[in-house]
């Protein structure tokens, strides 16, 4: 996740609405560029979505990839 300025933010995976625990990222200090890796068994037809959560209004850097999520199947 990239932002338009340094902000003190939580990020984190939500899977089928419920928080993923291992996937948050702590609003610890305010930065600009948040990233994480995580393994995660998913059910066929799971959603996967990213939620960042702070006091303030998050903007994503825009012309580019202000978000970023690859999921990799491993058989």
């Amino acid at each position: 996740v990239a932002t338009t300025v340094s902000v003190a933010v939580a990020s984190r995976l939500l899977i089928n609405g419920a928080a993923n625990v291992p996937s948050t990222l702590p609003a610890a200090v305010s930065i600009s560029s948040y990233a994480n890796e995580v393994i995660v068994p998913l059910a066929f037809g799971s959603t996967i979505s990213l939620q960042l959560v702070g006091a303030i209004s998050v903007g994503l850097q825009a012309g580019g990839t202000g978000a970023n999520i690859s999921i990799v199947r491993l058989a």
